[in-house]
């Protein structure tokens, strides 16, 4: 029995060892292959150096570099705009209007349908200007040009997939993220494995926003006048059920709270107020609509680019005002209609933030002047697989690899933390 024991806590010992040793080791590795460099807290302001100048280190924040390595394979001409994931646009448009000159069989790819909301088959890309593609989920089929990943893959999956073995020179593997940097996992050991991102990320290889606006050319405001104000008794909501976030988004609602009504629906709410977006969403919208001037659209965390459908849908579509916290100011202005949403960075405080909604809460003409974007454009579909397919389709698609995954997913600056303003760095 003493024996059994013994076996039993030289076991548990062994256990803790190998947790510890893989918890440690991939930092470790990574500290020793990063040049030198401390790694950093994404939530850190953390800098990073990039060559040299006059003996000193050049500090670089993202966006201004790259982890991913580029080669034509036209060596005499530019790389077409459809591939420039470094010129700062999300080249959507671009893409889905993008029919390359087709050589060769079927373009296939491999991934798991339940993970991507597909069906196996070619009937996602039957409506596509380029067709030449089908998805099939058996990993075994012997030619296979490309292969997408979700989120949560990691370098623990790596042993199972034996990329050494499984993946050919001119096959494509793409990491598909919709999440932020904080709710996804380390893609340490990752190194030179994929060839293109998608993401919600202006810098990815097929950026995959939750919404897309397209102005119109030449678009005026509507000469209807509507009072958007109108019916409108209560002054701001939040639809929110996670509570602890990086970037204290409750911290800042309560403390709102203290100059100005806010109504918080979910399980972060004093239980006032009620609507079960799950069970009925399109009830809980049109509460928000009918009753409502602005809607705190708070993301759970402050990342570059991280828009998500709070401030699409549940604001913008539901003519109500955006108050929003989450990306960059300069993301939003990228992104959204002009003059449709009021960023918290702009002001000072929460109590600051509230004097200037109560001076819009009791002049309906200054309200108003938040929803001539109205009318001027739309937002549009914007065709992933179809984009995925006319890239994959491509013959003179240059050849991308990430070299660092971890590195372009979590750059220093990508993300700020509860303490941080954006325009203070």
């Amino acid at each position: 029995m003493k024996q059994l024991y013994r076996y039993f806590i030289a076991i548990i010992f062994i256990f803790l060892l190998m947790t510890a040793a893989l918890h440690f080791l991939p930092k470790v590795i990574m500290i020793r292959h990063g040049k030198g460099e401390k790694l950093h807290c994404p939530l850190e302001p953390s800098e990073v150096g990039h060559g040299s100048k006059s003996g000193e280190d050049k500090i670089r924040k993202w966006p201004e570099w790259s982890v991913i390595k580029k080669t034509s394979r036209k060596a005499s001409s530019k790389l077409p705009h459809v591939w420039d994931n470094d010129n700062g646009e999300d080249r959507i448009v671009s893409q889905m209007e993008f029919v390359p000159d087709i050589q060769g069989d079927k373009k296939v790819l491999w991934a798991r349908p339940s993970d991507f909301n597909v069906n196996a088959g070619e009937g996602i890309f039957s409506k596509c200007p380029v067709k030449h593609c089908t998805i099939v989920e058996d990993i075994d089929v012997p030619h296979i040009d490309a292969k997408m990943w979700n989120m949560q893959f990691s370098h623990m999956d790596v042993p199972r997939f034996d990329p050494s073995r499984t993946k050919n020179a001119n096959q494509v593997w793409i990491i598909y993220n919709l999440e932020s940097p904080l709710a996804t996992p380390d893609y340490y050991l990752l190194d030179s494995l994929f060839n293109w991102t998608a993401s919600y990320r202006r810098d990815s290889t097929i950026v995959t926003p939750y919404e897309r606006w397209r102005p119109k050319e030449d678009a005026k405001p509507s000469k209807k006048k509507r009072n958007y104000a109108a019916g409108k008794s209560r002054k701001a909501a939040i639809f929110i059920s996670n509570c602890d976030t990086t970037n204290g988004r409750m911290d800042y609602v309560h403390e709102l709270q203290k100059y100005i009504d806010v109504h918080i629906y979910g399980a972060c709410g004093d239980g006032t107020h009620n609507c079960d977006r799950f069970a009925n969403q399109t009830a809980c919208i049109e509460t928000l609509k009918r009753h409502y001037k602005f809607y705190l659209a708070f993301e759970n965390c402050n990342c570059r680019h991280y828009i998500t459908e709070k401030f699409f849908v549940n604001a913008l579509s539901s003519d109500v005002i955006p108050v929003v916290m989450g990306a960059h100011p300069d993301d939003y202005r990228a992104v959204a209609p002009p003059h449709s949403y009021i960023h918290v960075d702009d002001y000072n405080s929460p109590e600051d933030l509230a004097k200037y909604l109560h001076k819009l809460d009791k002049n309906d003409d200054l309200y108003n002047e938040y929803f001539q974007w109205k009318g001027t454009g739309s937002f549009i579909d914007t065709k992933f697989w179809c984009r995925l397919c006319a890239l994959l389709n491509d013959p003179d698609k240059p050849s991308l690899v990430v070299e660092s995954l971890s590195t372009w997913w979590r750059p220093p600056g990508v993300c700020i933390r509860q303490d941080q303003k954006w325009r203070d760095l």
